[in-house]
């Protein structure tokens, strides 16, 4: 089996276990929720027990869902993303390819420049996010048939029979509110915590340095892409924008580097800041890097490099990438895109696994 396959394989397999295990978890808390509802009663008598331990085996159940989630996500490795600002073909094929499914596995990190737009969780999570309000809608209607029905929906007991007490006529009526809307609410809850959670992770799009006091702060905010609390999609942005002043972005793509070790460098167009970065990069072996570029304009500059002028952009960069291999692609090709993702993570793959990278992130 191939290296795709066994990863493909892998990943279906940590799918089912966690399906089942979520499943099992939902089915034993809402199957009877009376039952468990019973057994926390027996010990804690009050007035507000049962609100309480509604609300947090509610709360438990998410958590736990949450924490399996992130067990069983794989690790989202941060990689570096150097590039010449302005090339917008590369900039859309490489955002392509981050929501293509690179997103799921890396975190990308770059500097700032207006033509390559900020990503947040994957394509799924937000069309998911979308049908959130539609959701609630479908859960407040079947709360109308189960009440319709008869039904009860879990509500405590003891709550019920001190309702009934204090307010013998309005209480079946506060009651049969209680039981319309308690679904509802609840829904609305999730959602509205879903959408502030989206709109958190929309903000942290960016990071700005105007100072080298802030450059810390950014490697600890890329060092935490990598924690495991923020291995689920949703948990963070696929890529991260970082907004740097001129005299600090070297010390930064330094620091970065250095913490990230893995870097994916388009060479499509030779300048004098990309070949500083590329004799930086080639300087630390510990440090691998994935080059890509537009063939065509990868073609161009090679043969147009003389060995007469050698202190040329075009003919460094060819002297710095003499045994190097370049992925390339053409954006007027047929499934250009397809290819370009595929290679492009294989190539990642290939290079994570030649050695250990360093647990630093």
């Amino acid at each position: 089996m191939s290296q795709t396959g066994r990863r493909r394989l892998r990943r279906f397999a940590a799918w089912l276990i966690r399906s089942a295990v979520a499943g099992g978890l939902i089915l034993f808390f809402f199957s009877s929720p009376n039952e468990f509802i019973y057994l926390v009663e027996g010990a804690f008598v009050g007035f507000f027990t049962g609100p309480i331990v509604w609300l947090l085996k509610s709360s438990a159940l998410l958590a736990i869902v949450y924490v399996l989630a992130a067990l069983m996500s794989s690790r989202k490795t941060p990689v570096l993303y150097l590039r010449r600002f302005g090339l917008s073909d590369a900039n859309r094929m490489l955002a392509r390819a981050i929501n293509g499914g690179l997103g799921r596995q890396y975190r990308v990190i770059t500097l700032d420049d207006s033509d390559f737009v900020p990503l947040e969780v994957p394509r799924i999570e937000r069309i998911l996010s979308r049908f959130g309000i539609p959701f609630a809608l479908l859960v407040f209607l079947l709360a109308v048939n189960s009440l319709t029905g008869g039904q009860g929906l879990g509500l405590p007991n003891g709550l019920v029979v001190r309702i009934m007490y204090w307010f013998p006529i309005a209480g079946i009526w506060l009651y049969q509110f209680w039981l319309f809307c308690l679904p509802l609410l609840a829904l609305i809850v999730i959602v509205l915590a879903v959408l502030i959670y989206r709109w958190r992770i929309r903000r942290s799009f960016k990071v700005e340095i105007r100072s080298a006091e802030q450059i810390p702060r950014c490697l600890i905010r890329v060092q935490g892409l990598a924690g495991w609390l923020r291995r689920p999609s949703i948990a963070a942005p696929q890529a991260l924008v970082v907004r740097v002043v001129d005299k600090l972005w070297q010390e930064l793509v330094s620091e970065l580097a250095e913490r990230v070790r893995l870097v994916i460098c388009d060479v499509s167009e030779p300048t004098d800041t990309l070949i500083w970065e590329v004799e930086r990069m080639s300087a630390r072996p510990e440090i691998r890097c994935v080059f890509v570029g537009n063939g065509p304009m990868v073609q161009s500059w090679v043969r147009q490099t003389s060995e007469d002028d050698m202190e040329t952009p075009p003919s460094r960069m060819k002297s710095l990438l003499r045994e190097q291999t370049i992925l390339v692609f053409d954006p007027a090709r047929r499934l250009a895109q397809r290819r370009f993702n595929q290679s492009l993570r294989n190539r990642l793959e290939s290079i994570s696994n030649q050695a250990t990278l360093p647990a630093r992130v």
